[in-house]
């Protein structure tokens, strides 16, 4: 699978270890981020829409979880997302 620059998209683990509220740069946009962070998850994984479901529930409950995503193609925006309501993100790269 490619992306639209061309470049071979991989899989990742994406990981939020916690949550810093005095880190947010936006922290009323919670419900926003969490309609966009679905929108991601669904296009980067094969996991159904109740388990997509779930991981947004985590989010708005501001606890940590990780998620496997087969295609990295939105991840810098997943990132950028849960960065900016205060999520400690970080991501794991198989070899």
């Amino acid at each position: 699978m490619t992306t639209s620059k061309g470049v071979l998209s991989r899989s990742c683990t994406l990981l939020v270890a916690g949550w810093d509220e005095s880190a947010a740069w936006f922290p009323g946009m919670g419900g926003y981020v969490e309609r966009r962070f679905m929108r991601s998850l669904q296009l980067s994984t094969p996991m159904s829409r109740a388990e997509a479901k779930n991981v947004v529930k985590k989010i708005a409950a501001r606890s940590a979880f990780e998620v496997f995503l087969a295609d990295d193609s939105y991840v810098s925006g997943m990132c950028h997302s849960l960065e900016s309501i205060g999520g400690k993100v970080s991501l794991r790269r198989g070899a």
